[in-house]
């Protein structure tokens, strides 16, 4: 039974410092919405739009730019998944001690659960936002359909949390009979 409870444990931090990199890639890249018609090309993640002729487009942060500033639903959106990487840090590391420092150390296998939970919506949240109002972005075609790889990794982020938190309560129930 303990080796199971171990075994669980170690793959709840496997699951943890995967998501915590799948988001730190995802957070970063400027390519959530990416629409290419052959000789013109826009794509922009949280913090970068890039457009322009194909291959020699030119970058702007999204932060002040026209298209971006008066739309409230973005500032959120950006907000949520900072949210998200706090708490996917601060579980990374509540999963760290409660694992390998300071096994009697149960309340942080709450913490890493509820920590996990919270990044998993916060991060859920703000994908639907994005995705149901990536619209309202001022544009020449519908941006909604052309949301790219990084936007569903999000979304595949925000459900692993979810499941590295279940299985840090797996892990605590069972290390605690």
């Amino acid at each position: 039974m303990m080796m199971r409870a171990a075994n669980i444990a170690y793959l709840s931090f496997s699951l943890i410092v995967f998501c915590l990199v799948l988001h730190v890639i995802v957070f970063s890249v400027p390519s959530w919405v990416y629409y290419n018609n052959g000789e013109y090309s826009t794509y922009f993640g949280l913090w970068i739009l890039c457009s322009g002729v194909v291959r020699s487009e030119t970058c702007a942060s999204t932060i002040g730019h026209p298209s971006f500033s008066n739309q409230g639903w973005f500032q959120a959106v950006q907000v949520l998944e900072c949210l998200g990487l706090v708490a996917i840090v601060a579980a990374t590391a509540c999963s760290f001690v409660s694992i390998f420092l300071s096994k009697a150390e149960r309340i942080l296998n709450y913490a890493t659960f509820i920590l996990m939970n919270t990044a998993a919506v916060f991060i859920l949240i703000g994908s639907i936002i994005f995705g149901a109002r990536v619209n309202s972005i001022p544009s020449t075609v519908m941006l909604a359909n052309y949301l790219f790889v990084p936007y569903g990794f999000n979304i595949v982020c925000g459900a692993l949390c979810s499941v590295a938190g279940v299985c840090m309560l797996v892990y605590k129930l069972g290390h605690s009979s």
